[in-house]
């Protein structure tokens, strides 16, 4: 009997054939529960079989004082408790936020403001000249004391 040459083939291909196509015999998952669980899960319960580890030894060192079971058990195990809450907490502590959460508001920074030069037309107002600006800017005499001396030099 023949066998068929494509159903070789294939077999080589699924089955361990060719060593560089073959897969791992046991694959490892990196789905979120997979993560969860090794990220987040077994850490937990490594501190806390060490807390209990350490729970279990005072209760037998408090049994062999010659304590009661249920009292000694009592006792550590609130202990232990307010031990693991205070450990959570100093873990915490980086991650604690600070702050009202409302943001600043900025500083208004006070700017001159310029005023803008226009094709207004001026309403009977004349222009000065430059030496006329330069003394108003250095402050010598009023804009209102200059007009009325270029007023009275027109009429004289």
């Amino acid at each position: 009997m023949t066998s068929n040459p494509f159903n070789d083939y294939y077999v080589n291909q699924a089955g361990s054939g060719i060593a560089g196509y073959s897969g791992v015999r046991f694959q490892k998952g990196y789905g979120f529960f997979g993560r969860l669980l090794s990220t987040i899960g077994l850490p937990i319960l490594k501190y806390l079989g060490k807390r209990a580890l350490k729970t279990g030894v005072g209760v037998g060192s408090d049994l062999l004082s010659g304590e009661n079971i249920k009292d000694s058990v009592k006792k550590r195990l609130k202990a232990t408790g307010f031990d693991i809450v205070d450990d959570a907490v100093e873990k915490l502590k980086p991650f604690r936020q600070a702050g009202t959460g409302y943001r600043r508001r900025r500083k208004k920074v006070n700017k001159k403001k310029r005023k803008r030069k226009g094709n207004k037309k001026r309403s009977g107002k004349r222009k000065l000249s430059l030496r006329q600006v330069r003394a108003l800017a250095k402050g010598r005499k009023s804009l209102k004391r200059r007009r009325r001396k270029q007023k009275e030099d027109l009429l004289f």
